[in-house]
């Protein structure tokens, strides 16, 4: 009877996560019911009559087994109490109604669930404050894996819906917990111990972002047609290149594991070899890039080209071969004001040499045709002038 008493004693809420399990706050609820309930069994087949009878009698006798039972005696009634108070603490409004809002929330309703996380982690502050059993680590670290645990599984339900997560709001002190007599106790276990797994989901949800940013980039090719003498050649490239992206990104549209599980490494290798693709890629687009830029006949047709490929230029392999172009832009840029210039300069000359009249388009006015003209220079000289400050670029 003592070790069966032992053992119900011995059970920790932990033991999930020992275990590799990633339980939530409901098992931490469901756990210390289970326990108030049988530790209360125990207290009353303690207190029942003929046991009372029985350690009376191991008492006077002095007996060796006296002090086995005075100790169960004592850690049940400890242990009961220390349970009872987590039903009446833990189990608080805040807490129990923000686990039970989420246990049955609508994904379209996520971005109501972080005010309910300031009120739960406040109460676990107060808790940790206040309680003479659930003031350490081990156990405030249980609860706050279990809230982890909850907010990424609510994550993965609705991440094709609605998403948006903050950190957890923990308070700038914990001295505002405490009573003015009462020395505070900080919070010194690392914060490894608690935010390991959520770190790792979120580090694997950027690596989602980054993976949809990616094919959302490239999927831009299908809308690029390029001129010049290769125009065609290097146009059929540019859908192949496209057509392999497509390949490359179904491999996750198809796969059978779940990309969200932080502890699923196929993600990770399928990632690493989808990278390695892509890298090959950039390269292969910096390449057509520059073929298609050197066949540029004009300023205005590099340009174009420039805003055809757009984000994909700040790729960082594409962007190290594109860059060193842009100053080959900037003189086809000078080309232009030079050519300008040299009209403008013969506009000046002609008028001098005709007398004070400008040569001017047939059929107009003398005043309105030398207006005209200097619109066209200066929409000459305007027009390329918008287009290089639009290009981003330092």
């Amino acid at each position: 009877w003592s070790h069966q008493i032992r053992d119900i004693l011995s059970k920790d809420s932990a033991q999930p996560l020992l275990d590799g399990l990633n339980p939530l706050p409901r098992a931490e609820f469901d756990f210390w019911y289970s326990r108030q309930v049988n530790l209360q069994c125990i207290n009353e087949q303690l207190y029942a009559p003929s046991v009372q009878k029985i350690a009376e009698i191991l008492e006077r006798a002095k007996s060796c087994y006296w002090p086995a039972l005075k100790n169960v005696f004592k850690d049940v009634s400890a242990a009961l109490k220390n349970s009872e108070f987590f039903r009446e603490n833990i189990l608080s409004y805040s807490m129990w109604f923000f686990f039970h809002f989420c246990e049955n929330f609508n994904p379209f309703l996520f971005t109501q669930v972080p005010p309910y996380i300031n009120n739960v982690i406040y109460t676990v502050c107060l808790i940790w404050a206040n309680s003479e059993y659930y003031n350490v680590p081990s156990r405030v670290i249980v609860i706050l894996q279990e809230i982890c645990n909850l907010l990424i599984e609510m994550v993965q339900f609705c991440i094709k819906n609605v998403f948006y997560c903050s950190n957890l709001p923990f308070p700038k002190s914990i001295f505002c917990f405490y009573l003015q007599d009462k020395e505070p106790q900080y919070w010194e276990f690392p914060s490894t111990l608690v935010f390991t797994r959520m770190n790792s989901f979120f580090h694997r949800l950027k690596t989602i972002e980054e993976l949809y940013m990616t094919a959302i980039e490239f999927l831009k090719l299908e809308k690029i047609e390029l001129g010049g003498v290769r125009g065609n050649i290097l146009g059929s490239l540019v859908v192949q290149i496209y057509e392999e992206i497509l390949e490359h990104v179904k491999v996750f549209a198809e796969c059978k594991y779940d990309p969200l599980d932080p502890a699923d490494e196929q993600f990770e290798e399928d990632y690493a070899d989808f990278q390695i693709k892509v890298q090959d890629l950039d390269r292969r687009l910096a390449t057509i890039f520059y073929q298609g830029f050197v066949d540029c006949s004009s300023f205005e047709s590099a340009v174009k080209q420039i805003h055809m490929f757009a984000s994909l230029l700040e790729r960082p392999l594409i962007k190290a071969d594109v860059s060193p172009h842009y100053a080959t832009l900037l003189d086809m840029f000078n080309a232009e004001l030079d050519n300008a210039k040299i009209l403008f300069d013969a506009q000046i000359s002609a008028t001098k040499i005709g007398d004070g009249i400008p040569p001017i388009s047939k059929n107009m006015p003398p005043i309105a045709g030398q207006l005209k003209w200097a619109l066209e220079l200066q929409e000459r000289i305007e027009f390329p002038r918008k287009d290089v400050r639009a290009i981003d670029h330092p």
